[in-house]
């Protein structure tokens, strides 16, 4: 099948000897035909002379992706203000699960049962929750894997002291009673804390505005 962008060109050709005549008429293709006679003019063969495909240009090679590159943290965050987040979902995990205050209740793995008795005379064994120390151990191992320990006294010398002032997210407040650390909660930022305290009733892990005497901050992370 004839390419129908080629045009067909009849040529008659006329030998004549020994008292003869003979006509012989020939069909070709235009572009054979320019071929042909760039052979017959230049001696190049005609597999010479046949025009050649355009050979493709290289395609250009695809730039490699970016490799992600690690800022500490995703969305711009630090290593720490990540920790600092969870520690914080952590404790707030627990508010509005019905938990009552609970003496010596609470740890690493997360509520339990109290121990007889608190200072102020309570039996806690029948009391399922938390008491402040065991609020914050909670939140520091299960959001930072950070072992703080278990009562305030211990936990106050886990991290490093900082003026009032200069407190942030994640740091923890303690209160005194003379020089006994008699209280624990963490600061979530903007006045308010996260605290398992009194009342004794089933909203005793919440969130609430900073409050009393409070003497000391310890910063854990950061």
């Amino acid at each position: 099948m004839r390419d129908p962008g080629c045009r067909a060109i009849a040529v008659s050709i006329t030998f004549q000897g020994r008292g003869k005549r003979m006509k012989i008429r020939l069909t070709f293709v235009a572009p054979l035909l320019a071929a042909g006679a760039l052979a017959l003019g230049t001696g190049v063969t005609m597999a010479q002379a046949a025009p050649t495909a355009p050979t493709a240009a290289p395609l250009a090679a695809a730039p490699a992706p970016a490799m992600p590159t690690d800022d500490g943290g995703g969305g711009g965050q630090t290593a720490a203000e990540q920790k600092i987040n969870a520690v914080i979902a952590a404790a707030r995990s627990q508010t509005g699960q019905g938990l009552t205050y609970s003496w010596g209740a609470g740890g690493k793995n997360g509520p339990s049962y109290g121990v007889c008795c608190s200072p102020s005379g309570y039996d806690d064994r029948q009391r399922y929750g938390f008491d402040c120390s065991g609020l914050t151990q909670y939140a520091f191992w299960q959001g930072a894997g950070i072992n703080i320990g278990t009562y305030t006294g211990e936990q106050v010398t886990k991290g490093r002291k900082v003026p009032w002032s200069e407190r942030k997210r994640g740091d923890l407040i303690f209160w005194y009673s003379g020089s006994s650390t008699t209280h624990v909660a963490i600061y979530i930022g903007n006045g308010k804390i996260i605290e398992a305290a009194p009342p004794r009733n089933n909203t005793s892990v919440h969130v609430t505005s900073v409050y009393g005497s409070h003497s000391e901050v310890v910063r854990i992370i950061g």
